[in-house]
């Protein structure tokens, strides 16, 4: 038998010598490189060879080379590729599998099943690597190697995040929301009502959204991480405010306010809030027994957050409200007789008012006016240093007295 002999040379992306390269043919026969990086295959018989490389950390290139041996074979050589490898794991030290490793020389890897990479490098000197996979963050956000040697270890954890929206019943994004998890995680939402919160641990989250003058529904949402979760969306909800006052200014509790289907009562400082509305458009009333309210109510529209400001004025049925002069005025007297003008509001079902006027208590005017007229001016022979009162009683038809109003005092000065 004739027998001949298979050698090469394993050099590295730069040039260098590789030695420890393990070269093994197809047929099992193997020798490793010495210190220059070249090796031989002795004692081999004519005929076809598929030859590779191999060396932890290593990767090579040609993966292998067919060679035809009858003559002798040289310069079967061999380039052996730094890589770089890792793991990337979840939170809970789970491997993930697809993501995206990528290098800043234009190299890119996907984990397997494991969580583990491997990449091959075409060049020596510092690489930059980062991790990527849809809806989820990894930590750190880089990392920078040398390579020559090969580099392990170089690991990454992902973290699973949860996104959504929040969003009108109008269709627009709500911006400056914010949004809060149940382990210490918050964020605020962007101009468009979208946002992201990275979630450091797998498991349970309760997330809620919260923004001054706005409720949310639902008002909270609690899911499972791991993987990341999507969806999570929120619908703002939006609040009408006022108050409702006596004509004094006085405010009246107990008032029924109602808008888009809820209802709530005026408190002991008359105010209000009708919360938890979508924004749109509502009709805003107010009602109370043996009350009549003006306005009858108001069309509101909720279109980019909360209104207030709202204000109602509520006139007891039992009672007439004075107008003027006003309580503790000052008239000026014009001469012998002086005219004075009373004022008071209307009251509901009223078809007669009597003005009753004393002065120091005593007995002075009375007089009568008909019909919804709400105004009575008279001719008085007013005197100095004389208190005067005035009241004004409200009748129906039926000549029965239906409303009453307090009494209010007025005194003279400047003698004509």
């Amino acid at each position: 038998n004739t027998y001949y002999t298979l050698s090469g040379t394993v050099l590295d992306a730069g040039g260098a010598p590789v030695e420890g390269v393990t070269i093994t043919a197809n047929t099992g026969e193997s020798t490793t490189t010495a210190a220059d990086g070249t090796y031989q295959l002795v004692d081999m018989l004519a005929g076809t060879y598929t030859l590779s490389a191999a060396k932890p950390g290593l990767a090579f290139s040609p993966a292998s080379r067919n060679v035809m041996l009858g003559p002798s074979a040289t310069d079967v050589d061999f380039t052996a590729l730094y890589t770089i490898n890792g793991t990337v794991r979840d939170a809970a030290g789970v491997g993930l599998a697809g993501v995206t490793i990528s290098d800043n020389h234009g190299g890119s890897a996907l984990t397997d099943a494991n969580g583990v990479y491997t990449l091959t490098t075409s060049v020596l000197g510092s690489y930059t690597l980062s991790a990527s996979k849809a809806t989820m963050v990894f930590a750190p956000a880089s990392q920078t190697v040398t390579v020559g040697p090969s580099q392990m270890d170089v690991n990454f954890t992902g973290y699973y995040t949860i996104s959504g929206t929040v969003i009108s019943s109008l269709g627009a994004g709500l911006s400056g929301v914010t949004i809060t998890d149940d382990h210490g995680g918050s964020t605020t939402t962007n101009s468009s009502g979208a946002y992201t919160l990275v979630a450091y641990q797998v498991g349970s989250y309760t997330i809620t959204a919260a923004k001054s003058g706005w409720t949310f529904t639902p008002t909270s949402r609690t899911v499972t991480v791991g993987p990341s979760r999507t969806g999570v969306d929120f619908s703002p909800l939006s609040s009408i405010s006022g108050v409702v006052r006596d004509p004094y200014g006085l405010p009246v509790a107990g008032v029924t306010v109602k808008a888009g289907g809820k209802t709530v009562l005026t408190n002991a400082s008359g105010a209000f809030t009708v919360d938890g509305l979508a924004l749109g458009e509502y009709l805003l009333s107010a009602s109370k027994p043996g009350y009549t309210l003006s306005p009858a109510g108001y069309t509101v529209l909720l279109s980019s957050g909360p209104r207030s400001g709202f204000t109602f004025k509520a006139f007891s049925n039992s009672t007439v409200y004075l107008i003027g002069p006003a309580n503790n005025a000052k008239v000026a007297l014009t001469g012998t007789y002086t005219p004075v003008t009373f004022d008071w509001y209307d009251v509901a079902n009223a078809a007669s008012y009597k003005v009753t006027i004393k002065a120091n208590n005593r007995a002075f005017k009375t007089a009568t006016v008909t019909g919804s007229t709400s105004q009575m001016t008279l001719s008085l022979p007013l005197r100095m240093r004389t208190t005067y009162t005035w009241t004004v009683t409200a009748y129906n038809a039926a000549g029965q007295a239906i409303a009453t109003s307090t009494t209010w005092k007025f005194t003279p000065t400047n003698l004509y």
